[in-house]
C-alpha cells in the first residue's frame, strides 16, 4: 500500500509541476491536473481493493475500469477539445497518460504480484534457520513469541489466521518481527529450515482437530523432513483418548509434542527448586490450593521425591481438598491405595503406597494455624490458590508464623503463585518468598517448552536402546533422529514419560552431588559414585519406583497374567502392554520385578520368541548414562 501511495503522490507532483508551467492557459492547466489526479486514484484503487479482501481478478478489473472511466470522462467532457500540445514534453506526457490509464492497472497488478506476500516472506526469511509458526494470532501466541524474540531476534515468527478485527494484535505481532498471514494463506516448507508449529487455542478439542489438518498438510509437502519439524499441541489431560488417536495416525511420521500449560509451569517451578527438594532426603512439602497448577505440583512431587532412604510427606491444604483426593483416587487407585479417610487426619499408615496428606478446611480459618503448628516444618511451601491477594497474604502469614517460633530452624522457602504483573512489581524482594505464574512467566517459551529438558528426554530415550544400538548417544544427529522416530519416541506416552524421567535425572544429579564431601571435581566424583555397584543398584531401584509412580499418575494399571496373555495374543507376541487400555505388566514394586520378567519371558517363549524383557537392565542403563543424558560429558 505504501509503495502505491508513493507512486500516486509522484504522479500528482509531476502533474502540478506541468500545470504550473501552463498556468497562463487555464484549459491546459485543468487538463493536466485532472488527468494526474485521475491517474493517482486509478493507481490506488488496486491495493485498496486487495486490502479489503477483494479477489485478485476482481481487483484488477475494477482498477482498469477506474482508469477507463477517468479517460472517458475527460474525453466526453470536451476537456481535450482544441488542446494542442505541440511541445515534445507535453505530447509525450499526454500519450503517456493515455497509455497508463489503459495499461497502468495491469502493470500495477503485475507489480504487486511480484511483491506478493510469498515473495516478501522469502526475502524476510533469507538467512533464517528456525521458524516458529503459530496457528492463531492471540494473546497467548504473542506472549510466547515475545519471549522467543527477546532471547533471539534472528528467529522468525509467523502468525496464521489473522482476521480484520485483530488489528491491535497484528501491530504487536509486527513489532516482534512477525509475519502475519490470513486464514486463506498456507505456510510452505522451505529447504534447510527448522520449523516449530504451535497449535494453541482455548478450545483444546479444536487444537487436536486442527493438528490433524496440519499434519495432513505437512506430509504432502515435498520439503517435509520429520527431523526438522515439530508440532506442539496445547492440550488438556482429559484429551488423552484423542491424543492417542492422533498418535496412531501420525506418531511415526510427525514429531508431535503435547503441552499441558499448567503442568509445564509446575515442571518449571519444580526444576527451579530441585536443589531444595532433591538435596534433603527427609523433607515435607506443603501445597496450598486446588488450582490446576497446585494439583500439578502435588502430583509431580509424588514421583520426584523418591530418593534412597527418603522420608517425605506431601501435604495439600484447601477447602476442596477432599474432592482433589477423591479425583486422584479414581484416576490412580494405586497411588491412594487405602480408604480415602486414611489420608485425612494426623495418623500416617505404613501400608500406604505414598505418604500424602490432605487437609480439607478453608485455609482462611483460624484452625489452619493450629494444624500447621502440629506439623513438621517443611522445606518448601507452594501457595497456589486462585486469588493473588490471598496468595500474597498467605505467603506473608506463613513466613511470620515460622519466624515467630523459638526453636532454631531455617525458614522454609515459600513459592507463591501471582498472576498479576503489577502486584509482582510492587512487592519487595524477599529472600524467603519467590513468585511465579504471571502471564509472561506462564507463556514463556522456556517455561512451556522446556527445550533443555526436551533434549535430555531424547538422550534418555536413546539410552534405553543402548543394548540394541551400541554407542547410540555418540551417533550422528540424523541417525539419532531416525532411531527416535522408529522407536516411538514421538508418541504422547513415550515423550511425556521421557520428560518426567529426564527431570528426575536432574534430581538424581543433585542427590549424588549432595554426597560429595571430597575435594575433587564434580564430574569425577559422579563417575566415582556411579562406579560403585551398590550405589548404582540403589539409584536403579529408585528409578523403577519413580517410573511406576509416574505411570500410575498417568492412569496406567498393572494387568493380571491372563490379561497380559490376551494382549500378547492380540499382537502375536510382539507386545505385552496395551496403550489403549493403559496396561503395563512392569508396574510393580522393584522386589517383584524379577518375577515379572520370568512371567513375561514365558509368554514370549510360548510364541517361539527369544527373551525380550529387560526391565531391570533398563533401569541400570539409565543411571549409568546420567552424565550423557544431562550432556555433562
Amino acid at each position: 500500500m505504501v509503495i502505491y501511495l508513493i507512486i500516486a503522490i509522484l504522479i500528482i507532483l509531476a502533474g502540478i509541476i506541468l500545470a504550473i508551467q501552463r498556468k497562463n492557459d487555464f484549459k491546459e492547466l485543468s487538463l493536466v491536473l485532472t488527468l494526474s489526479i485521475s491517474l493517482a486514484i486509478s493507481t490506488l484503487a488496486f491495493p485498496f481493493l486487495i486490502s479489503d479482501g477483494a479477489d485478485l481478478v476482481i481487483a484488477v478489473l475494477t482498477a482498469i475500469r477506474y482508469g477507463i472511466i477517468a479517460v472517458g470522462m475527460n474525453v466526453s467532457s470536451g476537456l481535450l477539445d482544441g488542446v494542442e500540445l505541440n511541445e515534445p514534453l507535453y505530447s509525450i506526457f499526454k500519450y503517456f497518460l493515455y497509455a497508463l490509464y489503459i495499461s497502468g492497472p495491469i502493470c500495477a497488478s503485475m507489480f504487486i504480484l511480484s511483491l506478493s506476500r510469498k515473495f516478501v516472506q522469502s526475502i524476510k526469511l533469507i538467512g533464517c534457520k528456525r521458524l516458529h509458526v503459530f496457528s492463531e494470532l492471540n494473546e497467548a501466541s504473542l506472549a510466547i513469541a515475545r519471549s522467543i524474540y527477546n532471547k533471539d531476534k534472528k528467529q522468525k515468527l509467523i502468525f496464521c489466521n489473522y482476521t480484520s478485527d485483530q488489528e491491535d494484535l497484528k501491530i504487536e505481532a509486527l513489532e516482534v518481527g512477525g509475519i502475519v498471514l490470513s486464514s486463506s494463506e498456507k505456510v510452505k516448507l522451505l529447504k534447510n529450515r527448522y520449523y516449530e508449529f504451535y497449535e494453541i487455542n482455548d478450545d483444546h478439542h479444536k487444537v487436536l482437530i486442527d493438528a490433524t489438518e496440519l499434519c495432513d498438510n505437512l506430509l504432502k509437502q515435498k520439503n517435509y523432513d520429520i527431523s526438522k519439524v515439530i508440532v506442539r499441541c496445547f492440550v488438556d489431560s482429559s484429551d488423552q483418548e484423542m491424543i492417542r488417536d492422533l498418535d496412531k495416525r501420525y506418531g511415526n511420521e510427525v514429531f508431535l509434542r503435547y503441552i499441558d500449560e499448567n503442568n509445564a509451569v509446575a515442571l518449571n517451578v519444580l526444576r527451579n527448586n530441585k536443589k531444595i527438594l532433591a538435596g534433603n532426603i527427609h523433607r515435607d512439602v506443603f501445597v496450598f490450593g486446588s488450582t490446576p497448577i497446585a494439583r500439578a505440583l502435588f502430583e509431580n512431587m509424588i514421583y520426584l521425591l523418591i530418593n534412597p532412604e527418603s522420608g517425605y510427606t506431601i501435604h495439600l491444604f484447601d477447602k476442596d481438598a477432599r474432592n482433589v483426593a477423591r479425583d486422584l483416587k479414581v484416576r490412580c487407585p494405586e497411588i491412594l491405595n487405602l480408604d480415602l479417610d486414611c489420608y485425612f487426619g494426623k495418623i500416617s499408615y505404613e501400608e500406604a503406597n505414598y505418604d500424602l496428606r490432605f487437609h480439607d478446611f478453608d485455609i482462611e480459618y483460624e484452625q489452619f494455624l493450629d494444624c500447621i503448628e502440629e506439623l513438621k516444618v517443611p522445606d518448601l511451601i507452594f501457595v497456589a490458590g486462585n486469588d493473588d491477594e490471598n496468595n500474597h497474604r498467605k505467603a506473608k502469614q506463613l513466613k511470620r508464623l515460622y519466624a515467630s517460633r523459638n526453636e532454631e530452624l531455617k525458614y522454609p522457602v515459600i513459592s507463591c503463585l501471582l498472576k498479576d504483573p503489577d502486584l509482582n512489581r510492587m512487592l519487595n524482594v524477599d529472600e524467603n518468598i519467590q513468585y511465579f505464574g504471571n502471564y509472561e512467566f506462564h507463556y514463556d517459551y522456556q517455561t512451556l517448552i522446556l527445550p533443555e529438558l526436551e533434549e535430555e528426554a531424547k538422550r534418555l530415550h536413546l539410552s534405553y536402546l543402548e543394548s540394541t544400538y551400541p554407542n547410540i548417544l555418540e551417533r550422528s544427529q540424523s541417525e539419532k533422529e531416525e532411531i527416535l522416530s522408529k522407536t516411538g519416541f514421538y508418541s504422547y506416552v513415550n515423550m511425556s514419560s521421557s520428560l518426567a524421567s529426564a527431570l528426575y535425572m536432574e534430581y538424581r544429579l543433585v542427590y549424588i552431588l549432595s554426597k560429595n564431601y571430597k575435594d575433587i571435581d564434580q564430574k569425577e566424583f559422579i563417575k566415582e559414585y556411579l562406579s560403585d555397584e551398590q550405589n548404582l543398584k540403589t539409584l536403579a531401584v529408585c528409578e523403577h519406583e519413580r517410573w511406576s509412580a509416574y505411570q500410575r499418575l498417568m492412569g496406567w494399571r498393572r494387568p493380571s497374567y491372563s490379561q497380559v496373555l490376551k494382549i500378547a495374543e492380540k499382537y502375536s507376541g510382539r507386545k505385552v502392554k496395551d496403550d489403549d487400555l493403559l496396561l503395563h505388566p512392569a508396574i510393580v514394586d522393584y522386589k517383584d520385578l524379577y518375577y515379572t520378567e520370568i512371567k513375561m519371558d514365558s509368554i514370549y517363549k510360548s510364541f517361539g520368541l527369544d527373551k525380550k524383557t529387560n526391565y531391570i537392565e533398563l533401569d541400570f542403563d539409565i543411571i549409568k548414562n546420567i552424565l550423557k543424558i544431562l550432556n555433562i560429558e
